[in-house]
């Protein structure tokens, strides 16, 4: 049984900024897991 992840970013406005379904990291091969990466400036 594996985990088929669902990932979404909103702002304090309740906008949505990101989502991400089945998007493996950099490098990473295909996977049901879900990956955002978040540049904070």
């Amino acid at each position: 049984m594996c985990l088929d992840s669902y990932l979404r970013l909103f702002d304090s406005a309740g906008n949505e900024l990101a989502f991400s379904d089945d998007d493996p990291a950099a490098g990473e091969p295909f996977t049901f897991d879900s990956y955002i990466e978040l540049d904070l400036e």
